[in-house]
């Protein structure tokens, strides 16, 4: 009987001695601790900056292509915004494979590499003498080429729709107005 008083007593004094905190949550408002929010580094910071490309060696689809150092580098957002400016003018751009055909990879969709829901630019190849490969959706690309501000006709639109194109908005007879892009060489990094 001793020893359970003994217990009850120095349960007492050990829970007098600890004292009694309140909880952040039942302190008043302006005396709750602020935690610093950390940044996800798995979440992008928004900025104007073009993210780097990866440090691996790209590969190359082209035929008889070498990047030329002295072409105008145009960001895809402003081609994409003002394609006018750069019509039948020889310029490098940047983005991200949203789609490719999937029966021979003769053209790509690209979009911005800041905004996966942007405005898109169908890809084709110089006379048709190169190929992406059919598992190119969001790959990392830079092309070089000319662009134009084209009318698909509704034939070309239902070609392209049964190799898994997808179109905004499309005319009244079933043709489509875009920019278009033909690509001299394309720099591929393919997600592991």
């Amino acid at each position: 009987m001793n020893s359970l008083r003994f217990a009850t007593m120095v349960a007492v004094l050990a829970l007098s001695a600890c004292g009694v905190e309140k909880l952040p949550e039942q302190l008043p408002i302006g005396e709750q601790p602020v935690t610093p929010v950390t940044p996800n580094p798995m979440v992008p910071e928004e900025t104007d900056e073009l993210p780097p490309l990866p440090d691996t060696a790209p590969e190359l689809f082209a035929a008889n292509y070498r990047r030329q150092e002295n072409v105008e580098a145009v960001d895809f957002d402003e081609l994409v915004a003002n394609p006018s400016k750069y019509v039948n003018r020889t310029i490098e751009t940047r983005g991200i494979v949203r789609a490719s055909c999937q029966v021979r990879g003769c053209w790509m969709e690209v979009r911005s590499v800041r905004d996966a829901k942007s405005s898109s630019m169908t890809v084709r190849f110089v006379n048709y003498r190169f190929f992406v490969p059919l598992d190119s959706r969001s790959a990392d690309v830079r092309f070089q080429g000319t662009v134009k501000v084209e009318t698909i006709t509704a034939n070309q639109v239902a070609e392209y729709e049964a190799e898994g194109y997808v179109f905004g908005t499309k005319n009244a007879d079933g043709s489509v107005t875009q920019v278009g892009f033909t690509a001299n060489g394309v720099e591929m990094w393919r997600k592991k």
